[in-house]
């Protein structure tokens, strides 16, 4: 089958697919009594990548000013082209996870020490909103879905930070580093929406379902030449949006480029890939040879209390006695039986590390796990950063809540034996992980369908007829009318938006006046910058259904267009919405702009009995004691 691919509006930006992963398990921690807010690197220690050779990207130290300022950044170690990925090996371009938080309540609180933490990485960045976001979740649930987007999305400093554009750290300049002074216009990578699918683990056939994103291979490239050692910068408020149309504002639209002396604090972030193009499923692989002991990969983590990964749906709020479900995200922590305290990774491409036991196990049902595990984890010295002399590691849960930044707290990910190119990199995800899986398996067994839909869900039988909306893109080429789905309905848990961007008329008296016309007088759909974006994806009614004629030989073709009663969608501003009462018809929709999405709670990432469990770290030796606020 063909994936519908889109073009979006600043460069063709690919996008693949996803992975099911966890991970887990490390030895003992590393303690640093330096009294610098940067802990010094013992070069005696397991030795990282220095050697940054063929690496395109380095998370570095941002010397910054401000209390909320992000520590570290990401910079070029080589020119990158314009349109070039940020992250490739060999003809590989691999991106990162998506992944949704479904229905997060909102708070009005006077101060960041006061939101949630969830509410507080929202407005940090780390966190985004999926309404306004552009990566989709949109109808993931009928409340506020957050988006989390590891690897560049979250490492990468923004170009515009909500009051001021980033001077891309010009506090970085100092005598060992060199200033680009060249304006550069905007942030400097930009990526389109994932692919999706569910990795050949259907709802009735794996135990699998619904335990991983469905989202993934978000794939960020340069949006202009991006100069040696400068830092990366990525779009969190819309400033492509603003600029796909004409300039409303007086934005500055200049940003200077910082450096970082790479040799002193520069550590490599591509070494592992997700080799999009080869036939490996869902995995991460090494994009270079690594010798035992040294360090494969960096990820710093975001700490999230356990009780915030626990949620209700919008309606259940208001019900009693509801179990409280569990978010995806949390099969991507690291975590303790006797903590409060997760810890989400979001280097690039870690997400996608598999699970192997530290030794091969000949488990009761005769299967033999053949793979081993061939890195660990380990807290990262060279990156570990301190507020104001207290290392985070040594605070209580609470006082870690208070934190006004996540920064501090870095993994690595170090290779037990050598590891070769295109190699498979595991992770023994620690025993109550591994407890959990089994007797995951053995419920699913007995019933595999006890997790299909709940009672809110699109998907409240266990009939065989759910359909997902990737598959249904794929196989409905031509679509049917409002009329003809009612001899011929389309499966219950999918309905058809389209790309359209509404506008208001503005007339004499200043008032708003909407372009609705009548169905003869439908207002033409038109392609313009930008308009494959997400956030325009707004659900649609097809009511007619014409052939397009060529215009050389006069006769109908193969290709059909559609005219749509466009709605509005959740999270859209005032302006973007089509007043009440309102019928706006547009005629002449390709079938390229129009797509299948799942309803609210249909996905597999909603199933009730889906897996849900931390990655462990009870056997590493390195999760602190002074995180162990639960009784053992």
């Amino acid at each position: 089958m063909t994936r519908l691919t889109l073009l979006f509006f600043t460069a063709s930006l690919l996008f693949d697919q996803e992975s099911y992963q966890l991970y887990g398990i490390a030895e003992t921690t590393h303690e640093c009594h330096a009294e610098s807010e940067t802990c010094p690197y013992d070069g005696a220690a397991v030795d990282p990548i220095h050697d940054l050779t063929g690496c395109r990207l380095v998370l570095g130290t941002r010397r910054h000013d401000g209390v909320t300022g992000r520590k570290f950044g990401v910079f070029a170690n080589a020119p990158l082209m314009r349109g070039m990925s940020l992250i490739a090996s060999r003809g590989d371009i691999t991106g990162d996870l998506v992944l949704h938080l479904i229905d997060v309540p909102e708070e009005e609180t006077t101060s960041k020490s006061d939101a949630s933490q969830l509410n507080k990485w929202l407005s940090l960045g780390f966190l985004l909103d999926a309404s306004s976001s552009g990566y989709g979740g949109n109808y993931e649930g009928n409340g506020r879905v957050l988006t989390a987007l590891p690897g560049l999305g979250m490492l990468a400093s923004s170009y515009y930070d909500g009051e001021t554009f980033v001077d891309a750290d010009a506090a970085t300049r100092n005598t060992n580093t060199t200033n680009i002074s060249s304006p550069r216009k905007g942030p400097s990578i930009w990526a389109s929406i994932p692919t999706t699918d569910e990795a050949n683990h259907p709802r009735r056939y794996s135990p699998l379902a619904g335990s991983f994103a469905l989202n993934y291979n978000l794939t960020f490239r340069a949006t202009r030449p991006i100069s040696h050692h400068e830092e990366v910068t990525v779009d969190r408020s819309g400033w492509f949006r603003r600029n796909s149309l004409p300039r409303v504002d007086n934005e500055i639209s200049n940003v200077h480029a910082s450096m970082i002396n790479q040799n002193e604090n520069g550590v490599c972030l591509d070494a592992i890939i997700y080799p999009s193009r080869a036939n490996h499923g869902r995995g991460a692989f090494a994009s270079r040879f690594v010798p035992e002991g040294s360090v494969l990969a960096y990820s710093p983590v975001l700490p999230i209390p356990r009780d915030e990964l626990r949620y209700l749906r919008k309606k259940e709020r208001i019900k009693e006695d509801v179990k409280l479900r569990e978010q995806l995200l949390l099969n991507y922590c690291f975590g303790h039986t006797n903590s409060s305290v997760l810890l989400f990774p979001y280097g690039p491409i870690v997400n996608y590390i598999n699970h192997a036991p530290s030794v091969i196990v000949q488990n009761s049902e005769e299967e033999t796990d053949a793979a081993v595990a061939n890195v660990r984890v380990r807290w990262s010295e060279k990156l570990c950063q301190k507020d104001a002399g207290v290392d985070p590691r040594t605070m209580t849960p609470s006082e870690l809540w208070e934190r006004l930044t996540p920064d501090g707290l870095v993994f690595e990910y170090v290779a037990l034996r050598n590891i070769q190119p295109n190699e498979e990199i595991l992770l023994d995800y620690g025993s109550a992980w591994s407890d959990a899986w089994k007797e995951h398996k053995k419920r699913w067994k007995v019933d595999p369908l006890n997790h299909v839909g709940g009672s809110e869900s699109a998907s409240e039988s266990k009939s065989n007829d759910y359909s997902p909306a990737y598959i249904m893109d794929d196989v409905a080429s031509n679509l049917r009318t409002a009329e003809e789905q009612l001899q011929f309905p389309y499966p219950q848990y999918v309905f058809t938006a389209c790309f359209y961007r509404y506008e208001h008329t503005k007339v004499s008296n200043n008032e708003v006046k909407s372009t609705t016309k009548s169905l003869s007088e439908a207002t033409p759909w038109k392609m313009s910058r930008g308009l494959f974006d997400m956030i325009n994806l707004r659900p649609c009614k097809i009511i007619a259904r014409e052939p397009a004629i060529d215009r050389h030989s006069q006769q109908q073709g193969g290709k059909n267009f559609y005219t749509a009663i466009i709605q509005n969608r959740p999270g859209l501003s005032e302006i973007e919405r089509i007043p009440k009462g309102v019928k706006h018809i547009v005629s002449g929709i390709p079938r390229e702009a129009i797509r299948f999405v799942d309803r609210p709670y249909s996905s597999d990432e909603h199933l009730e009995g889906a897996f849900r469990h931390n990655i462990g770290l009870e056997e590493t030796g390195i999760f602190p004691k002074s995180w162990l606020d639960y009784e053992g």
